[in-house]
């Protein structure tokens, strides 16, 4: 269990305070914020769009085993004219869960709990028999970036459009040649 801020203990002690998740995904086309509410919510200066009883979150974990572990976000009741805009892919793009709590004119207590921060994969279509689209975003969690293999590499000339400064690769052709003798201390 996380830990509650100071501000979000106290109005929990002084009044009924009303649990909403937070989603926020870093879509290719625009940042998408959404709760888990009906209507709008304004928070952080973003406007999130409720998704109320149509969406659902699964494998949100809090665990010190070092493994891989999978988030699904599940949005049901997609018009089909909205899925044009989610077939995008999401590969690699960043999403944040967190937990906020609504006082009683249904503003969020500062500082909500980040229950998850997932790396997106591609979206899920599914349609059942009656036509109702439910989309399933999958993500990971944990340390499954050691797993991806990296094909970056730098030049000099890439190096000093990021980085004008620093010489370093003008090094490298010298140490190709450089015989290099270890000694015991």
């Amino acid at each position: 269990m996380r830990d509650l801020n100071a501000r979000t203990y106290a109005a929990m002690k002084g009044q009924p305070v009303n649990p909403a998740v937070l989603v926020t995904i870093d879509h290719p086309t625009a940042m998408l914020y959404l709760w888990s509410g009906t209507g709008d919510l304004s928070y952080g200066g973003n406007t999130y769009q409720g998704v109320g009883l149509f969406a659902g979150i699964d494998g949100v974990v809090s665990d010190t085993t070092l493994r891989i572990w999978e988030v699904q976000l599940f949005l049901s009741g997609v018009p089909s004219t909205a899925l044009d805009a989610v077939e995008t892919s999401l590969r690699n793009k960043a999403c944040t869960i967190d937990i906020a709590f609504l006082d009683e004119r249904g503003a969020v207590i500062e500082d909500p709990i980040r229950m998850a921060d997932p790396t997106l994969d591609h979206p899920v279509i599914n349609v059942d028999e009656n036509g109702m689209h439910t989309l399933i975003i999958k993500g990971q969690l944990g340390l499954w970036q050691l797993e991806r293999v990296l094909a970056v590499s730098w030049t000099t000339e890439e190096q000093q459009d990021t980085y004008p400064t620093d010489v370093g690769f003008d090094l490298i052709p010298l140490l190709a040649d450089k015989e290099v003798t270890w000694t015991l201390t």
